[in-house]
This record gives C-alpha cells, structure tokens and sequence, in this order.
C-alpha cells in the first residue's frame, strides 16, 4: 500500500513505499531553463515532476489508467496507430488501410450530397472508404411534381424521445437546417433515381451546419416514420446498417461527370499553405486528389469491366506531365528528381504523403493497364510517371527524417523558414504508406526506414555526434 502523509504547510510529507518503507518528501522549485519554475517533489536524491508538466514540456501523452485492478499512469509517446499491411497491396483489393476508417464523420466533411451521394469535399478518400457504419436508408425514387421523402427519427430515451426530421426534397440546393429539422436538395430531375443516405450521418451534419464544431451524434437513433409527400413514385426502400458498394460508385459516377478537358478534377477553394508564404488560386489541381481518383476509377473498371471507368483514368494522368507553374502537379527537386505535388505551389512544397498517394493512384492505372486493357501510349505514361516517381522517393525519403519524427513537407528547403514537423497521425501515415510500398517494390528503404519511424513513436532518437 503506498500513501502520502502531507505536514499544514505541504512543503513536506512522508511518503509510504510498497513494501511499508517510510521516504520523507519535501517540496521543491524545478527551475527551467532559467525562465519559470514548477513546483515539483524532492524524496532523497530525487526529484518528481509533476507529469502536467511533463505532458506539455515533451509533447506526450498520458492518463491515469486501471490494469489489473490497479492504478497506472498510462503514458504514450504519440497518439497515433499504425497499420501495417496484412496482405500485398493490390488494385482489385482494399484500398490501403481506409477500411480502417469512416471518412464521413469528419468535421471538414460538411455535407454529403443528396444530388451526387458523395462527400462534397472529401468525395474520393469517401469512395476508397466504402469500396473497402450506421444506419443507411436505401429507395428507388421518381418525383413528378412537389415532392418530398422526409424520415422522422427519434433519439435518447424512450420515455422521452426527441424528434428529428431529415427531408430530402426537389432542390440543388445542398443543406439547410431549421431547429431539429434537416434538408437535404435532391436535384430536380424527374426520373427515376436511387437515394442512399447515411441517416447518422445526414442528421449529424444538417445539426451542425453553419456551426464551426460538429454537432454530437444524438444517441440511440431509431426510425420513428418514413413520409411521402407530394405527386411520384417509389419502389426497393430498404433499411440496412451499411451500403458501401452504392456509395462507392455513386462517388466513381461523380468523377466521370466532373472530369474536365484537361483529364482533371479542379480544386475551387484558395488554399495558403506557410502563413500565406504560398498561395493556390481557385481551380488548382492536386496530385493527391488525381491519384485517388484513379484508385477509384480503376477499381470501380474491375468491379463492373465497364471502359468509361478505365478511360476517365488514363486521362486522369495528364496533370502528371504538366508543371505546377503551368497549372499542372509536376515540379522537380534540385532540376532533376521529379515530384508531384499536393500542392503545386510556386516554389513547390513537397508534401510527402501526398506525393506517396499519387503514386498509388498511377501504380493502379499502370497495373491495370498490365491485363492489356487501356490505350498502349497511355498505359506507358503511366507506368513512366510511377517508376519516375519511384525512383525520387527513394532518394529523397532520407530529407524527410528529422531524427525523432517526420517532415510534413520541404517548405524549410523551398521558404528557408523552419521546418512543418508532421503531427503523429500524419507520421503514421507515412509508415503505413512505406510499409505499403515494401509489398510492391522489394527495395530495402521502404521497411528499413519505416521500422525506424516506429521507433520515433516510442521515443528513440538518432544518435548525435
């Protein structure tokens, strides 16, 4: 049993080991750095830090925990999990680890069209998601004239439910919310349809509209009705805890209707990147977004073998061999190793595990390609662009280890300013990405350099001089 007996002034105590052994304590002042002080404990030759401190001090993490029936501190080094690979990589699989993860639920994704059925801006990682949780409500639908299908939820207890209304009706309008009651715009077409929707999803992203946080889920979900109103016709409604396949290819539809001239999928936000040093006008393109949008589409051609999927991926490529400053992704380090970028800022930014996607994305057009399907010129662009792309990974991948972490990008190299340290959600994903990369290329660097990136996690450092 241990204890802490402390004097009136608590600037001393006696404090009771496990095996009864008494140790007075006393108060001291932790000097640091000569700036501050915090109030720590002395017992004998030691000195305790109150781990408050130390939580903030070294960017850990920890929390008082039970195992075994027993108080322990719980302390982590980051934050974050890998996912290593159970399998190789292949394009008629999974995507990755996305399985892992629902895209939906996060708070940058403000809407899910009711028109399209995909995120509205973060529409392709949504389609990799589903291709590989919730309430899903599933209905072939015609409206002819002032319709409306509006499914009334309720929530909480039983005894004393709230009610909630999602109404999906004919607009182009996206969401509007008033009170407890959400709409969604449909489109105003009068042919026949298919609606899936997410109903969590739906009410929790209505709730929080216009609102900087996402609204809590409300709990214990059920239907209470489903109403019709108006002048049409509907047949298949289905109730169901998922509906993966209908929201991947809804997502795989949106591409090849969205696709412009120049094979890609304009980007019509500004985006700053380094305080505003780096700026990106409305109708950027992103590597990033190119290469899973072909993750997508190639996929999307396996399932169906229809070639409007294949084709819109093969043009997809093009931006690869345009430069950023040309409006394109392409830029190189130093004049020689070739980069597409997230971000085709000018100068460029060099995003790692935007890059590491967009190599994906044309290692699936290329290995699509492989079972003699595709346009023979394109097909070899495309494996062009991936092992080009290899080979500058390969040699750059070193510039991005800071010797207890990772780099985000090269921005300190581009700007001269300090260096973007990438969080530990993003330092797992570029593990995982490695480790991906070791099941398709059987170069060293990839396993080598991630089993040391885990090591970071824990707190290994590389050695000084």
């Amino acid at each position: 049993m241990t204890g802490l007996v402390v004097n009136a002034d608590s600037s001393s105590g006696i404090s009771v080991g496990a095996k009864g052994k008494v140790h007075l304590t006393q108060e001291i002042k932790c000097l640091i750095n000569d700036d501050y002080a915090v109030p720590c404990r002395k017992e004998g030759p030691e000195v305790y830090v109150p781990f408050s401190f130390v939580r903030k001090y070294f960017d850990v993490y920890g929390k008082v925990a039970y195992r075994d029936g027993k108080e322990v501190l719980d302390w982590q080094h980051s934050y974050s999990k890998v996912m290593a690979p159970t399998s190789p990589y292949q394009t008629a699989g999974p995507f990755l680890w996305f399985e892992n993860y629902n895209v939906a639920v996060r708070d940058r994704v403000k809407c899910i069209s009711g028109v399209e059925g995909t995120a509205q801006d973060q529409g392709v990682a949504f389609a990799l998601k589903q291709e590989c949780y919730n309430l899903t409500l599933s209905v072939d639908l015609r409206v002819i004239l002032n319709g409306s299908l509006s499914v009334v939820l309720t929530a909480g207890s039983t005894d004393k439910p709230s009610l909630y209304g999602i109404h999906y009706i004919m607009t182009d309008t996206h969401l509007a919310m008033d009170d407890h009651d959400v709409y969604y715009g449909i489109g105003t077409r009068r042919s026949w349809m298919r609606l899936t929707r997410d109903l969590a999803v739906d009410l929790v992203k209505g709730l929080s509209f216009g609102q900087r946080k996402m609204a809590a889920r409300p709990r214990n979900l059920r239907v209470h009705s489903i109403v019709l109103r108006g002048y049409g016709l509907i047949d298949n409604l289905t109730l169901t805890t998922s509906a993966h396949e209908a929201h991947f290819f809804d997502a795989a539809e949106w591409l090849v209707q969205h696709q412009d001239d120049t094979g890609g999928w304009p980007i019509h936000v500004t985006r700053r990147l380094s305080n505003g040093m780096l700026e990106l006008e409305p109708g950027w393109y992103s590597a990033m977004a190119q290469g899973q949008a072909m993750s997508v589409l190639t996929r999307a051609y396996l399932r169906t073998g229809q070639r409007q999927f294949l084709d819109v991926a093969l043009h997809a490529i093009a931006p690869f061999k345009v430069r950023a400053e040309a409006h394109g992704v392409m830029t190189t380090f130093l004049g020689k190793f070739v980069w597409y970028e997230e971000y085709p800022t000018v100068p460029s930014s060099f995003v790692l595990n935007g890059f590491i996607y967009s190599l994906f994305g044309l290692y699936d057009v290329k290995s699509t390609c492989g079972d003699g399907a595709g346009l023979p010129e394109l097909c070899r662009d495309a494996e062009k662009l991936f092992l080009d792309g290899m080979v500058s990974l390969k040699r750059m991948l070193p510039l991005f280890d800071t010797g207890s972490g990772t780099a985000y990008d090269l921005r300190h190299f581009s700007l001269g300013i300090a260096p973007n340290l990438a969080r530990w959600d993003y330092h797992t994903t570029h593990i995982n990405q490695l480790l991906y990369l070791a099941t398709i290329d059987d170069d060293p660097i990839f396993k080598t350099t991630a089993d040391r990136w885990i090591q970071y996690m824990k707190g290994f450092r590389a050695p000084h001089n």
